[in-house]
């Protein structure tokens, strides 16, 4: 289909506006009125979404005049919006988002951090130290450095195995590490068909950031 640029525009537009309502909301932003209301009232950018998501899907059959096969759609559908490389993890404590930064990182993207926006967990972090989400934060790691890490830097994975142990060990957190640590070779053989490396310099390059990351002002 041909590229509409004012289609992208608007996408842009709602994305903008989801992200400054919700930073709105959670840092307690009171809700506002006049022609202010359309920043408290971003949550219906969502609406915004659904709609062009139906005029897109929808464009190419009005050119035509014909849906098409619906395998076919079904599997082009499938093919876009399923990553190749999804990880199902029943707890993937540590990896996703490093994962997700490292793949970025690899192909040339940058991750914003900004004082501006606040995210708020709704949760208990008591149960970060359930001898299940220890096990798997060990279990992670190792799958990490499997999946995306070439040969050459296994070792690298191991040491941050180790000094992950390490941490856990020193702060009290002894339920779930000998698990963890027993399941890796199982962990990697049931995710194997998800390997896909990234190169020895994005990965160094990557830890050096996140050793020393590098400050950019806006």
């Amino acid at each position: 289909m041909r590229f509409v640029g004012a289609l992208e525009g608007l996408r842009g537009y709602a994305a903008l506006l989801m992200v400054v309502y919700h930073a709105w909301v959670l840092t307690g932003g009171p809700l506002l009125g006049g022609g202010r209301a359309v920043l408290s009232g971003g949550f219906l950018a969502v609406d915004l979404f659904f709609v062009l998501s139906a005029f897109v899907l929808t464009l190419p059959a009005a050119r035509t005049g014909s849906f098409g096969s619906w395998r076919d759609y079904a599997l082009r559908r499938a093919a876009r919006i399923l990553p190749a490389y999804y990880v199902p993890l029943p707890v993937a404590y540590g990896m996703e988002e490093t994962d997700l930064a490292l793949r970025l990182h690899s192909r040339g993207g940058r991750i914003l951090s900004s004082s501006w926006l606040r995210v708020f967990h709704d949760t208990d972090l008591q149960r970060h130290a359930e001898p299940h989400v220890t096990a798997g934060s060990i279990a992670n790691l190792a799958l990490l450095a499997y999946l995306r890490y070439p040969v050459s830097l296994w070792s690298i994975g191991a040491w941050q195995c180790a000094n992950r142990v390490l941490w856990l060990l020193r702060h009290g957190r002894h339920r779930g590490i000998w698990r963890g640590l027993t399941m890796i070779p199982a962990h990697l053989r049931a995710h194997r068909r998800f390997r896909l490396t990234v190169s020895n310099r994005a990965v160094r390059s990557y830890l050096a950031l996140r050793r020393a990351p590098s400050h950019t002002s806006l």
